[in-house]
């Protein structure tokens, strides 16, 4: 039922934080999942840039 329906979400997440906790790898598994009808953005880029 919820694979049929169209979602537009945004997911915020901080890398850096994920690779501290050692998590990295199944945060990046999720994000690829929950990103094919998603946007998603990494918090620590955004940081570095401002």
């Amino acid at each position: 039922m919820f694979r049929d329906k169209v979602v537009d979400k945004i997911i915020l997440y901080d890398s850096k934080i994920a690779d501290e906790l050692g998590i990295k790898d199944q945060v990046q598994f999720f994000l690829e999942k929950l990103s094919q009808n998603n946007r998603v953005y990494d918090l620590s880029e955004a940081k570095e840039n401002t």
